[in-house]
């Protein structure tokens, strides 16, 4: 009426709540039945994620861009927390164990029948001279 041109949405709230992971496996089920194609399905599930602008050829090829970049890069990941990740162990340091008493949920500290010493490897058991050097630091 007054000369505006304008795209208005209106989105009203579902009156009883729906399992959406339920409707995200269903419609991946749909997809890979082959009874929807990729494309449907990905604007379906931007409806049901809330995304109300979604440009199904704009979003593919910025997946194609991030695939193509990850295959170039690998991607780095963080060193992560020091009480989660793995230690690391300098390649000529003896490792030094204290000399348990009893069992440990380490393991045994001699190798068993047919493994071998490896010192330079963080989880590898530790000679009697190496032993006769704890007790000698206590």
């Amino acid at each position: 009426e007054f000369g505006i041109e304008a795209e208005i949405e209106v989105t009203f709230p579902e009156v009883i709540t729906q399992d959406r992971s339920a409707k995200l496996k269903d419609l991946a089920t749909a997809e890979e039945m082959q009874w929807i194609s990729h494309s449907r399905a990905a604007e379906i599930a931007a409806k049901e994620l809330g995304i109300s602008k979604y440009d199904w050829e704009l979003e593919k090829s910025e997946i194609e861009q991030e695939q193509q970049e990850k295959q170039i890069m690998p991607e780095i990941t963080p060193a992560g927390s020091p009480l989660t990740s793995p230690g690391s162990v300098a390649p000529n340091a003896k490792q030094i164990v204290p000399d348990l008493k009893g069992p440990s949920l380490a393991g045994p500290l001699a190798p068993g029948p047919g493994q071998k010493i490896a010192k330079n490897d963080s989880t590898s058991a530790i000679t009697s001279d190496e032993k006769k050097e704890i007790k000698n630091v206590r």
